[in-house]
């Protein structure tokens, strides 16, 4: 009997940990792929993080990624996508794209963030965004034509497209190897976001090792 019971006990906590997160409950399955929008795809299992600098949830999400980021495994790459909404978005993703290109992102990105959400910079021009950056020390001539070149308004579209390819009508929100979607509404929360994050990371890994 207490075989039995333990048996029992063990394929159901097997079950449990398989059965964590279901589909169209906690994520949902695409049915196409817009990886081509991507840059620097490869072999490695792909998360994409999708958000606005102006967006609050995005903000207290960002400590939890960059936490997340600190044990990320090596055949995990994450990639950041700004979401462009409307001309406010289109300007700060250029900001993004800006930074990207010039490889200041890893300096200004979390400082762009902070000045919008803990010290109220409102950033809706150009003008205002090289005042801030140009005080942080940045060579501001070399940031302007960066951001007015067409490879930047290239890389805005090409988000644009991306996202619309997806269906994202909220932010943040995360997509997994081009194949899988999570919302916070989803998640109910930033850690459960990052939950539902490994599982399916784990669920990806699993497919490719059978293939």
């Amino acid at each position: 009997m207490y075989k039995n019971s333990f048996f029992f006990a063990l394929v159901f906590l097997s079950f449990s940990s398989q059965a964590e997160y279901t589909e169209n409950v906690h994520y949902v399955v695409m049915d196409h792929s817009a990886s081509s929008y991507v840059e620097g795809i490869s072999d490695e299992i792909l998360v994409i993080e999708t958000f606005w600098y102006g967006c609050p949830h995005c903000y207290k999400f960002e400590g939890h990624i960059n936490e997340w980021k600190k044990t990320i495994p090596k055949d995990v790459k994450l990639e950041r996508v700004p979401a462009v909404f409307n001309k406010i978005w289109a300007l700060h993703a250029k900001v993004y794209f800006t930074l990207k290109t010039i490889d200041k992102l890893d300096i200004y990105h979390q400082k762009f963030f902070i000045a919008i959400h803990e010290q109220n910079r409102n950033f809706k021009d150009l003008d205002s965004i090289s005042n801030f950056f140009e005080n942080q020390g940045m060579d501001i001539n070399n940031f302007r034509k960066v951001f007015l070149s067409d490879k930047i308004t290239k890389k805005v579209k090409n988000a644009n497209y991306m996202l619309e390819e997806y269906s994202i009508d909220s932010v943040p929100q995360i997509i997994i190897n081009n194949k899988y979607k999570i919302s916070g509404k989803m998640a109910k929360s930033y850690k459960g976001m990052i939950k539902i994050m490994n599982f399916l990371i784990k669920k990806e890994r699993g497919l490719r090792a059978n293939l």
